[in-house]
């Protein structure tokens, strides 16, 4: 399957998350040696559905400290077989997974038992860590619980993400939310939080977001395996669902600026829709004349030039919509 960013972005935080604050390693933040997904979608306010028809999933990672501080990594299974991961992240990870379309194809070949992670490090030279992956402990299937609500978010406010509980969350699972901003916006949560704050003005106006959301539960963890590293053997859920955010309503001016004798500004505008401005030399007068009116909105940034007035010591400008 094709490498997507939110989850190579998953897989660093399972590990990084549990790092509680340890020294890294020269060459290695963290790890998973090994840990089994399946993949949800939510489309309505119904429950999550299978995302693909191959929505279970392997998967063992390397989290580096810059690209190029390991060699090479490999996880030995169970059974004796070995997969070899791979660089992904312009080398910042090294990863290997594999998808499946049932719960039973992925057991039979990526069975309960210990897993070992070989990490062959440039300075911190070969380190083996052995841990157990059993029992399919998978959560809940993350269900965002107001769904309605973010297809009509409003990007100048705080923007809530709220979800059905983690059941049996701790304090050392891990929730994990991301948006498909620029850049990425990810947030990391202990497992009993329901909820989460996007700050306003995180999103922009009039856009459709992908977002994911995951619970992840831990097996087994280590930090003295690998002196300054720390891994996991863990399950989880995850569910992706779109944001969809409210076109801007009111025009906003975004630039304003002297060009030879000229006061040029832009502001946003609706497809469609009039707008006028005004201007004024002193706000005290309390007296706004107009410069234009009845310019329709493109839906995109329009700009309005006001001609030989950049000498004035001051001129003030505001921008309203029509009826």
């Amino acid at each position: 399957m094709a490498t997507r960013f939110q989850i190579v972005a998953a897989a660093t935080l399972l590990s990084a998350f549990w790092l509680s604050g340890q020294a890294r390693g020269a060459d290695v933040i963290s790890y998973v040696v090994a840990g089994k997904s399946q993949e949800w979608i939510q489309t309505d306010t119904g429950p999550p559905r299978w995302k693909s028809a191959t929505p279970y999933r392997f998967m063992s990672s390397v989290d580096l400290t810059a690209p190029g501080t390991v060699n090479t990594a490999t996880v030995h299974l169970p059974d004796g077989s070995e997969r070899d991961l791979a660089p992904r992240s312009g080398g910042s990870t090294f990863r290997y997974d594999k998808y499946f379309s049932s719960q039973a194809e992925l057991n039979a070949e990526y069975p309960d038992g210990a897993y070992t992670l070989t990490i062959d490090a440039v300075r911190d030279g070969t380190q083996e860590i052995s841990l157990r992956l059993e029992g399919d402990q998978y959560p809940n299937a993350p269900q965002i619980t107001n769904w309605a609500s973010l297809q009509v978010a409003n990007a100048a406010s705080d923007v809530v993400i709220a979800w059905d509980t983690f059941a049996s969350g701790r304090t050392n699972d891990l929730i994990h939310l991301l948006i498909e901003t620029d850049p990425i916006w990810t947030v990391a949560l202990p497992g009993p939080h329901t909820s989460v704050a996007i700050p306003a003005g995180t999103l922009s106006p009039g856009q459709t977001y992908y977002a994911s959301l995951l619970f992840a539960r831990r097996l087994e963890s280590a930090t003295a395996a690998y002196p300054g590293a720390v891994g996991s053997t863990v399950y989880w859920m995850e569910t992706s669902f779109n944001i969809t955010t409210l076109p801007e309503t009111r025009p906003r001016i975004t630039a304003i600026e002297k060009i030879g004798a000229d006061i040029v500004f832009r502001f946003t505008t609706l497809q469609g829709s009039r707008y006028s401005v005004e201007k004024c030399d002193e706000l005290g007068s309390g007296t706004w004349d107009p410069l234009t009116s009845n310019l329709v909105g493109t839906g995109a940034i329009v700009t309005v030039t006001d001609f030989g007035v950049a000498a004035l010591p001051q001129r003030y400008y505001r921008v309203a919509s029509q009826p």
